[in-house]
């Protein structure tokens, strides 16, 4: 079994009231403390070692890690972790949610930037479809991990009217 060693969480944030809905981890009592100390505190029940990092990603961080997991909901940032993953050789799961649709994808080399359409703007994430799509991350990158999963994929989940997942090859 592929137990983690190490968890680093980089988030600059606070907890606030408008996105508490669909970030199931806080609670009311959790509103204005900083999200990298009550997830890193949460997580650390596991035994595992966290490390918090106070910032915003920048590809221009050092981190020695087998992958990265976006849970970001911005395209600067996004294109931030693709740059420092092509720098760093390191690939990484990205997640968008768009009220009833997301995408989950893995990437190796295929550039982010193919996906940057900046100019749209999201109806906003409703919090059952947050969790479909942070699963199948979470499984996409447990997969990638225990070498289960070598090619780089995207999948487009539409949950519009009846749940149908598309798959895409890169």
């Amino acid at each position: 079994m592929y137990w983690f060693k190490k968890i680093i969480i980089i988030d600059f944030d606070k907890i606030e009231i408008h996105n508490i809905h669909r970030q199931i981890q806080f609670t009311k009592n959790d509103l204005g403390k900083k999200k990298v100390r009550v997830l890193g505190e949460k997580i650390k029940r596991c035994d595992t070692k966290i490390e918090i990092v106070e910032n915003k990603f920048s590809s221009d961080m050092n981190f020695d890690v087998d992958l990265v997991f976006d849970a970001t909901d911005n395209f600067e940032a996004r294109e931030e972790i693709d740059k420092f993953s092509k720098k760093n050789s390191i690939p990484w799961v990205y997640t968008s949610v768009d009220e009833y649709y997301a995408q989950v994808g893995f990437f190796k080399k295929t550039d982010f930037n193919t996906f940057a359409t900046k100019k749209l703007f999201p109806k906003g994430q409703i919090p059952p479809m947050v969790s479909l799509a942070a699963s199948i991350e979470a499984m996409v990158g447990v997969k990638y991990l225990i070498g289960e999963l070598k090619e780089e994929i995207l999948y487009y989940i539409d949950f519009s009217k009846d749940l149908e997942i598309k798959k895409f090859k890169f």
